[in-house]
């Protein structure tokens, strides 16, 4: 867990400072949760010398990690609650898939819209699942179940129902298509990121709670693991607000 430091020196056996003119350091001194110097605990105390000294012994200090390569405006809503998550490591099988699918069913009102992420076909072990194998399972459900890769989304019936593209499937948008049956017909499926953007409104717009929360959880997250510089890596103009916020 993070939290703010006032004025301490830390010491362990293992303090790795990034820094290759000193890669190893015994301790480091902060005052206010700023660092004011790093080296030997005796270059600490002259530097902090009313500092209280904490020992983490049998452990390493490391410095925040960066996660250079993410997506936290979208991966926030669509791993955290009221999303559920499907990844492979967590759901192994498309039979645990089915199981939480059901869960999800039976712990929500009648009806409901529901969101999923993490599909693997490869690792699932199973095809796309079109429209129509979703709607066997939520019937007139709006339901959005998101690939894990984040650049294919699948949806029921329901969804396209409400966009209008049942009988007037739309054009692909430029840089993704939607998967389309012989007859030309939506088949429930978007891929790349325009795709998936338009596809996935109807349950996007729907789930309760404010958008920005899932996006806030997922940067809580990230921080309680260390990762304390990330980067956005889908940046697009409409989303601005959100990436400002």
């Amino acid at each position: 867990m993070t939290q703010k430091l006032g004025t301490v020196i830390i010491s362990a056996p293992t303090i790795v400072t990034m820094d290759r003119s000193q890669p190893r350091a015994e301790a480091v001194a902060v005052k206010d949760g700023i660092i004011t110097a790093v080296g030997t605990l005796e270059e600490c105390k002259a530097a902090l010398p009313d500092a209280e000294v904490k020992s983490i012994s049998g452990q390493a200090l490391l410095p925040g990690f960066i996660d250079s390569h993410s997506h936290l405006v979208l991966s926030g809503p669509a791993t955290m609650a009221p999303a559920y998550y499907i990844a492979p490591w967590v759901a192994p099988k498309w039979t645990d898939v089915v199981d939480i699918f059901k869960q999800a069913i039976a712990d929500s009102p009648a009806g409901s819209t529901l969101s999923f992420f993490g599909f693997d076909g490869l690792l699932h072990g199973i095809t796309d699942p079109t429209a129509s194998v979703l709607d066997e399972i939520f019937g007139n459900r709006k339901v959005l179940v998101m690939g894990n890769s984040g650049h294919t989304a699948y949806v029921t019936t329901a969804v396209l129902e409400e966009l209008g593209w049942v009988e007037n499937p739309p054009q692909n948008p430029v840089g993704g298509y939607y998967g389309r049956n012989e007859d030309g017909s939506l088949n429930g499926i978007g891929t790349e990121l325009p795709a998936v953007i338009q596809i996935s409104a109807p349950v996007r717009n729907d789930l309760p709670g404010k958008p920005l929360q899932g996006a806030i959880e997922y940067y809580a997250l990230l921080s309680r693991a260390g990762i304390t510089s990330t980067s956005e890596m889908t940046y697009m103009s409409e989303l601005q607000t959100a990436y400002e916020t």
